[in-house]
């Protein structure tokens, strides 16, 4: 089995030092998986195929707590306790909207709202770019 390594240790410590985790950590994280028998602590590496997919399952978990996140932001935002008139925003999740070229998030647009948002914007392209396809 050919064991994992992500080449630009210097994008590790970028993204760790945004998620607020040691370089070790995040390496470990993509690169290896941690399995116990009888008891006993078991780390081995992952082949360069598991290892893209524990990157793909990692950034989709982010994803999905920076979607969650920005409807809350979004929510509360727009909310008024006493208001006679209810506001509300649609939000459509389109899945593989990230695989066009072009996009609107691209040109910048969406990304002014929040800085967290411009921040995980950031760290997807990063974490994505990390282990070759």
């Amino acid at each position: 089995m050919d064991a994992s390594e992500i080449p630009d240790q210097s994008l590790v410590q970028r993204i760790a030092a945004i998620l607020d985790v040691t370089k070790d950590l995040l390496n470990d994280a993509l690169t290896k998986k941690t399995i116990f028998v009888q008891g006993e602590r078991v780390v081995s590496p992952l082949s360069s195929v598991h290892a893209v997919e524990a990157r793909d399952a990692f950034v989709k978990g982010i994803y999905g707590q920076l979607f969650i996140f920005i409807v809350d932001k979004i929510n509360a935002t727009i909310y008024r306790s006493h208001s006679v008139i209810k506001n509300s925003i649609g939000v459509l999740d389109i899945f593989g909207f990230e695989n066009f070229e072009v996009t609107w998030w691209s040109r910048g647009k969406v990304s002014d709202l929040y800085d967290p948002v411009a921040l995980m914007s950031d760290l997807l392209s990063l974490v994505l770019s990390l282990l070759p396809p």
